[in-house]
């Protein structure tokens, strides 16, 4: 890993860091809650917050959080709720909420929980939408042009997009820190002395700002498939992901059955990677833009290795990868390529089961992640790793463009103290999935080793949001919320 203390993810902040939301108490303005959200049997009241677009300003212009609280079922609640901040940036958590909910934790048993949509995303207002990326996405599916092509049309549809959202929003403040102040002026509005706060993979970086700022209304901290403030993310990503894949490989490798059935899986991948790089596959697939009750041929779409990496690191988002994965990896190796469309046509379908507000998601990775990293360093790690394929990288990334096109997203980055590690004696609960291809188990070991009173645990056959459905880290949080100074029993890791 290549972590390191960053002088500045941005090197020069144009505005001064900031560290308090205006005094004055926002209003909630009560608003009627999605539907669905009846059938997680606990009580809603949705609302919007309207806060400054940027907290600098705080007269300026103003912007709506919508913020959901399930209140709780105990007739004597604690005082103090669970904050839920968020997922994926840019992810679109309140639409979800109904299928999301009653997967997490039993938390409204003794307290509220309260989520919100990010400023930007969702049913927050404005949403930062790009449909002209989803269009460039379309346009390319199924179809056999060069990766300069598809780097073309990927960064003329963010640049087209930033202009458009540009003329409306200042999109230099659509940053972690800015959602950090919000999540403090959610606190004031309800009136709430502590909040616990419970975060999962992107949000864990917004909590660790949280953290920073606001350390004295914190009760305690549940960090699920956590991600450091000192990393060089994009140079990592790669890294990361071969440290699951390699996961997959030694588990099976130890496992009779498995490594029976499959030996030498780690070559096999390797060779697959080979002969796709050299003559890549067309396969016949669903068309997943086909209309809904509608019949539709098939498609058929090249598969070379970058593809088929991306395809394999997809499904490692899938908890216990033995020996689905293995059997697919080698079922591919022989050339039987069954297993393999049938893995794309579920992908496809599913998507991205918490959808992605695109401008928020650009406006967040240009402010806050992308000015320390350059071609070059991403591509070191593309060289140590070049026997996994290239999975997970954006084209414009891997294109060069990245740097470039956030130069006209933003005019602004990070202020110095976002990129450093966080030193904190608060309780702090971090769970990491053994598997997890986007945030690694030695990622979350790395951010408790500057928290003295943190629970590090990975689990076991897990991979990234650990907590979902799953009964153990749902008991471990369950107990860690209850009595955050004591020791969870973890017996049931690797159970």
């Amino acid at each position: 890993m290549m972590f390191k203390k960053l002088t500045c993810l941005y090197a020069l902040a144009l505005f001064p860091a900031l560290s308090a939301v205006s005094a004055e108490n926002h209003a909630l303005e009560a608003t009627a809650c999605p539907d669905g959200y009846a059938e997680t049997q606990v009580q809603w009241e949705c609302s919007y917050l309207s806060v400054p677009e940027d907290h600098a300003k705080p007269d300026g212009k103003q912007i709506k959080i919508f913020v959901a609280k399930a209140k709780s079922r105990s007739s004597t609640p604690v005082a103090d709720p669970v904050l839920f901040a968020g997922t994926s940036i840019g992810g679109k958590i309140a639409e979800m909420i109904p299928v999301l909910f009653p997967l997490y934790p039993d938390f409204t048993k003794d307290r509220d929980f309260i989520m919100y949509d990010h400023r930007g995303v969702g049913k927050s207002m404005p949403n930062l939408e790009c449909p002209e990326i989803d269009e460039a996405h379309n346009k390319d599916f199924g179809k056999d042009i060069s990766i300069e092509e598809h780097v073309k049309h990927e960064v003329d549809a963010v640049n087209a997009c930033g202009v458009r959202l540009g003329k409306d929003n200042n999109l230099n403040v659509y940053n972690t820190e800015q959602t950090a102040l919000d999540m403090e002026a959610i606190r004031k509005a309800f009136g709430y002395e502590k909040i616990n706060i419970f975060s999962y993979s992107y949000a864990t970086y917004l909590t660790l700002t949280y953290m920073r700022k606001f350390p004295a209304h914190i009760r305690s901290v549940i960090m699920d498939s956590a991600i450091p403030s000192d990393i060089w993310l994009y140079s990592n990503l790669l890294a990361a992901q071969v440290n699951s894949l390699n996961s997959v490989f030694d588990n099976c490798k130890a496992d009779a059955d498995c490594n029976a059935k499959y030996p030498k899986l780690q070559n096999a991948y390797s060779a697959i990677i080979q002969r796709l790089d050299k003559a890549p596959l067309k396969l016949a697939v669903k068309n997943p833009h086909c209309a809904e009750g509608a019949q539709c041929d098939a498609v058929e779409i090249p598969v070379n290795d970058n593809l088929f990496s991306g395809y394999i690191v997809n499904e490692l988002f899938t908890a216990n990868p033995i020996p689905r994965l293995p059997k697919l990896i080698y079922e591919t190796y022989k050339e039987d390529y069954n297993g393999l469309i049938e893995a794309i046509n579920e992908q496809q379908a599913g998507g991205h089961v918490i959808g992605t507000s695109w401008g928020r998601y650009y406006s967040t990775v240009c402010h806050d992640m992308v000015d320390s990293e350059n071609k070059e360093t991403i591509e070191k790690s593309i060289e140590m790793y070049s026997w996994v394929g290239l999975p997970y990288y954006q084209p414009a990334v891997l294109g060069g463009e990245i740097k470039n096109m956030c130069n006209q997203w933003v005019s602004s980055t990070a202020a110095k103290e976002q990129d450093m590690p966080v030193h904190s004696d608060l309780p702090v609960l971090i769970m990491q999935g053994e598997y997890d291809p986007y945030a690694p188990p030695v990622w979350g070991k790395h951010i408790s080793e500057t928290l003295p009173n943190s629970h590090f645990y990975v689990m076991k056959g897990l991979t990234h949001v650990t907590v979902l459905g799953e009964p153990c880290p749902i008991s471990i949080a369950e107990q860690f919320i209850a009595d955050p100074n004591k020791e969870p029993e973890t017996s049931c890791i690797g159970k």
